[in-house]
């Protein structure tokens, strides 16, 4: 996850001994682990942060997310719930979008309360993390286009927008009770 060269070399080897075996193609396309650790991501520990490095697989950090009484704020807007609570509550490098006004009190001047948050120093060094971050996704592309043929270049299916996720039993289950209510 830090070290794009070894995962493209290992994913190749990987693909040498066992893909025609398998019918299946490893990449090693995945979150950086340092594009990780500049979000300051909350939900997981990863191999290279709080596990070992040679720990293959992600593990869910429990904790509370989203707080038992802020439904309300998520029906009513849930853009800007997820802009301004949850991100920076599981994102901490986020954290300075809670200055930000909802954008539903923009009007058509805009004023100097809803951009002075843009000149705080957090604002500004959010953003330049978050270019860190689009320089570190550079990075990890470049290494893996010049890994050679892709999966499906060699004929094999892609996995990548094969998958989806559901909220968990708990969480439906509180949504439901809540809406219930």
């Amino acid at each position: 996850m830090y070290d794009y060269s070894k995962a493209v070399a290992a994913c190749n080897k990987f693909n040498q001994e066992f893909s025609e075996e398998l019918e299946y193609w490893a990449s090693p396309f995945v979150t950086p682990g340092k594009v990780l650790d500049l979000l300051d991501y909350k939900l997981y520990s990863w191999p290279g942060h709080n596990l070992g490095e040679n720990v293959s697989s992600f593990q869910f950090v429990e904790s509370e997310y989203m707080k038992e009484d802020e439904y309300d704020a998520l029906i009513l807007d849930p853009s800007d719930f997820f802009m301004r609570t949850y991100m920076p509550r599981v994102m901490g490098v986020l954290q300075p979008l809670q200055m930000l006004r909802p954008a539903t009190d923009l009007v058509e001047i805009v004023n100097l309360v809803q951009l002075m948050p843009l000149a705080s120093p957090e604002m500004q060094n959010m953003l330049q993390k978050l270019m860190e971050i689009g320089q570190e996704y550079q990075r990890m592309m470049k290494a893996m286009a010049e890994a050679g043929p892709s999966g499906a270049a060699q004929g094999y299916p892609t996995v990548f927008g094969a998958f989806c996720k559901a909220p968990s039993i708990p969480l439906a289950t509180r949504f439901e009770a809540h809406r219930r209510s």
